[in-house]
């Protein structure tokens, strides 16, 4: 194997797995807004409420705005959820961390909002004075409120429900072992196995609930590259990125644009959307199955040429995977798939709207779009043949002003532009005899006399 290509491919790993004590994963720490250590009701309490019976978790309303300290000193006695902050600053922590989640949400599409049960309390070295904490069952949850008015309520997310997945790759990586099997429905069975597992090293096993941002996506990504190592390697695209050249990827046949307007026939195409010169070259390639990167800055119908690929390539029976980082690009091209009347054929499978019964109705749909047959009426075909008709006279059009005409060897399109900086100027009226039989230099010398006088 190529030792370029094997240097980029474990630079890329590491990239992406991320082990350090900056990990929330890997090293838990409280702070005042981003997560909130729940004391009461107990993590068993929690547990049943949330995971074992599905049920909300309501936060009560207190008035953050009082000024009576004796007042705020007894609501604090009341409050029925206990935790290492004052009721009004559980709220304060609950507005942050819902805010982010949301945030996160709309722009990746993941839920980040967990609630973490255990913690493991350990060292990184038998020498080591300082400890380190990791959540050990991450539970989604999702938080919301109706209004600024409402209390805030907890819910169970629709997600798994998660041995921390980081954590268990930082022990098999450091110490050689990983966490105990967990089939979600005794807490207290696996954080006893747990403790037993890690007793001999020292660590203990904390009995508590935290709600936080938690982000390990990444960490599925590294799971792919060590599992298809092999085939990742030997994909020509992948070669070409870690710049080991591939013949099959370089070698892009090179296309004469002018003309690409004039071939393509309206009844083979199938754009829902408009497309200039360089839009259909991208589309040209795309059909043709060549590998190649689309470049702009905003603005330059990039989202217009990925719709129009995508409905080409449906329109020939292919199967597409649209991805993206963030949600808003995959909306907007969704949204153009949809108005074209595509939208059976989208299957939405990362979005904060794309809930597990959603996807099996949308799979459901499209099993019955099999049933239907549509066939494209004469009219429709008659359409067609017109709009061939007229972009050919258009593009004769452009052909036409730009060809440059003897004896003078200008275009009307320049003569046009030359004409339009005299705007300003007032017109002159006055004969040129026998105007068709100038040549170009009967024109350079009225230019000189022009200019002398």
């Amino acid at each position: 194997m190529d030792e370029l290509l094997e240097k980029k491919y474990e630079t890329w790993k590491n990239k992406l797995l991320d082990l350090g004590k900056r990990n929330r994963l890997i090293n838990y720490k409280d702070t005042k807004r981003s997560s909130l250590i729940i004391k009461s009701p107990s993590y068993l309490e929690l547990w049943n409420i949330l995971v074992e019976n599905e049920a909300a978790i309501e936060f009560p309303m207190i008035d953050t705005l009082s000024n009576d300290d004796e007042e705020l000193q007894i609501l604090d006695e009341e409050y029925p959820i206990k935790s290492n902050k004052k009721p009004k600053d559980i709220l304060a922590t609950l507005k942050n961390l819902r805010n982010k989640a949301r945030l996160i949400e709309f722009e990746q599409g993941i839920n980040t909002l967990y609630l973490s049960f255990g913690f493991l309390k350990w060292k990184e070295s038998s020498n080591s004075n300082v400890d380190i904490l990791s959540p050990l069952v991450i539970v989604p949850v999702n938080l919301s409120n109706e209004s600024i008015l409402s209390p805030y309520i907890l819910n169970i997310g629709e997600d798994d429900v998660l041995v921390n997945p980081t954590l268990n790759m930082k022990l098999q990586n450091d110490f050689g072992f990983q966490l105990p099997e967990f089939d979600g429905s005794n807490i207290e069975i696996f954080l006893n196995d747990v403790n037993a597992k890690v007793s001999s090293q020292g660590w203990e096993v904390v009995r508590e609930t935290s709600l936080s941002i938690l982000s390990f996506m990444k960490i599925n990504m590294y799971n792919d590259l060590l599992k298809n190592k092999e085939e990742i390697l030997n994909n020509p695209i992948i070669q070409t990125i870690a710049g080991v050249p591939n013949e099959s990827i370089c070698d892009i046949e090179e296309l004469d644009i002018e003309s690409l307007d004039d071939t393509l026939v309206s009844a083979n195409a199938f754009q829902i959307v408009d497309a200039d010169s360089s839009q259909l070259e991208a589309i040209y390639h795309a059909k043709k199955g060549h590998s190649f990167i689309l470049q702009g800055p905003p603005g330059t119908g990039k989202s217009q040429t990925i719709t129009n690929i995508i409905a080409e390539c449906l329109a020939d029976g292919k199967k597409v995977l649209f991805v993206s980082e963030k949600m808003a690009a995959l909306d907007v091209v969704h949204n153009r798939l949809l108005k074209a009347g595509l939208g059976d054929f989208c299957l939405v499978l990362h979005s904060h709207k794309a809930k597990k019964k959603d996807i099996l109705n949308q799979l459901s749909d499209t099993l019955y779009l099999s049933d239907k047959k549509v066939h494209i009426s004469d009219e429709a075909y008659q359409q067609l043949d017109e709009l061939d008709v007229i972009k050919k006279k258009l593009n004769e059009y452009t052909k036409d002003i730009v060809k440059k005409i003897e004896p003078f060897g200008e275009s009307i399109y320049y003569v046009n532009a030359c004409l339009s900086e005299l705007d300003s100027y007032q017109d002159e009226t006055f004969e040129i005899k026998n105007v068709f039989e100038y040549s170009k230099k009967d024109l350079q010398n009225i230019n000189y006399y022009i200019n002398e006088y």
